[in-house]
């Protein structure tokens, strides 16, 4: 039987029986090591923070343990919010409960008609469900502080007691965000992870898949749970035009670590796009500070999704250049390191709906690109203009791995595009996805040739450059 497999029970017992004579000790350490060898991979390597009195103790108890201390590789600092409209108006929290509740009503009756599954009391517990929104909407009018308590009914004693919870949670949210000491016992524990390489910013997180459970999701516990969630950055139909994202957790966070010797090889930051993109502002001294945090950064990741505002298309969804200035001061400082040998940059759904881009690669990334060791590059959803991509490939040659998913080409001919790409001698492989513009046009009116047709020319691996007269055959 192998070694890791012995239960923790077993292994306790037999060191208990274990005299302290040197010869004996020696052996253990020998066993100990092989132990700590086999179990390594199961101790404590990644640690979630958010900003709530729990997580704070959490962080403190690893932070001084004597194993998962020197354990932890790897930190994620979640800064979704409690929002403060829906904390102080009990109408807000109806209004946005009620209509996320119908959204993940109707994905919950999509599933089960697509998915051809369901039990017929999971059928009728859907369709009962709608009186649910009914009874919170209720809250929203004007006259219902004018109903009697006798009238009051189940779901709607349930809403009112969530939302004292919700304004629990945001005091509480509020009360550490403002502690100074807070920060300082974050950045503190942050210099006590001794194997720390990996710190990731994020308002959302991929949730796990659970089994199908409409009963479960419409309990009393399921529906206090869902009006409980915190709030992403772009908020919600209801609350994303006027919520306030805490953009000063980013700021103060970078500027805790750039007065530390902590130099993370990995970064990461994934958030929702606000309604409106002023609120991702960081100062001159806060831009300064995150170039000195990554300046050893050999990976950096940075993804902002979901660009309509208030998740539709109704909304007007013109992003003027102004408005972007700040998240292209971010991008900028965040990708400077000059030791970077991957970079992502994703602009997921970017722009939306037929939107014509504001910003381009130069505003987003300092170009030529001061990293001689680049070998990997992901842009999803970045807008291109053809000098962009000559300066790109002059300034990475070295490069080896390149996937432009959805570029849209803002100036010049995508023939041209292929030949400049094609300079790239050392690449091995190349994806290109879906592009726009130019002779694709903004809604791809026409398909260009075959993904691996145009990577076989950027490799080099055919001459012939398979959009040159393509446009007039189709």
């Amino acid at each position: 039987m192998p070694l890791q497999s012995l239960p923790n029970e077993l292994l306790g017992e037999c060191f208990a029986y274990l005299e302290t004579s040197k010869p004996v000790i020696k052996s253990l350490r020998l066993v100990s090591k092989r132990i700590h060898a086999l179990s390594s991979p199961y101790l404590l390597t990644h640690f979630r923070i958010s900003f709530d009195r729990q997580s704070a103790q959490d962080l403190d108890f690893i932070a001084k343990h004597p194993i998962f201390s020197r354990s932890i590789s790897s930190v994620s600092i979640d800064v979704s919010y409690y929002d403060r409209i829906l904390a102080e108006s009990l109408r807000r929290f109806a209004e946005h409960s009620s209509t996320e509740l119908y959204y993940k009503i109707e994905v919950m009756e999509r599933t089960v008609r697509l998915r051809q599954f369901g039990s017929p009391e999971q059928h009728d517990s859907l369709l009962n469900a709608f009186c649910i929104i009914d009874q919170w909407e209720a809250v929203v009018r004007p006259d219902w502080g004018n109903t009697p308590e006798e009238a009051i009914t189940e779901y709607q004693k349930l809403l009112l007691s969530t939302h004292g919870k919700y304004v629990e949670l945001f005091t509480e949210q509020e009360k550490i965000m403002a502690e100074e000491g807070h920060f300082n016992r974050l950045i503190a524990a942050f210099q006590g992870f001794n194997n720390l390489k990996k710190i990731v910013i994020e308002d959302y997180r991929r949730k796990k898949l659970k089994k199908f459970d409409v009963a479960g999701r419409l309990s009393h516990e399921g529906l206090e749970a869902e009006c409980l969630e915190k709030s992403r950055w772009k908020g919600s139909f209801r609350t994303a035009m006027d919520t306030q994202q805490p953009m000063h957790l980013i700021a103060r966070l970078f500027k805790g670590l750039a007065g530390t010797s902590i130099r993370p090889q990995i970064f990461e930051i994934n958030l929702t796009a606000p309604a409106d993109m002023r609120c991702i502002n960081l100062s001159t001294p806060a831009l300064d500070a995150v170039c000195k945090t990554l300046s050893r950064a050999e990976r950096c990741y940075l993804s902002i999704k979901d660009w309509q505002r208030r998740g539709s298309l109704v909304e007007d969804i013109d992003r003027s250049a102004e408005e972007l200035i700040g998240l292209c001061n971010l991008t900028t400082a965040f990708f400077s390191s000059k030791y970077l040998k991957e970079m992502h940059l994703g602009l997921d759904d970017y722009p939306a709906f037929g939107e014509f881009p504001q910003m381009a690669l130069p505003e987003l990334v300092k170009l030529p690109l001061n990293a001689p060791s680049l070998s990997r590059v992901y842009f999803r959803n970045v807008p291109l203009r053809l000098e962009d991509i000559r300066e790109f490939v002059t300034s990475t040659k070295e490069l080896e791995w390149l996937n432009l998913y959805n570029p849209y080409l803002l100036s010049g001919t995508w023939v041209e595009a292929l030949d400049a790409l094609r300079k790239l001698e050392k690449l091995s492989h190349v994806e290109m996805k879906s592009p726009r513009g130019c002779e694709f046009g903004v809604w791809r009116e026409q398909d260009p040739p075959e993904e691996e047709v145009l990577a076989k020319y950027i490799l080099r691996e055919s001459e012939k450059n398979p959009l040159i007269g393509w446009a007039d055959v189709v």
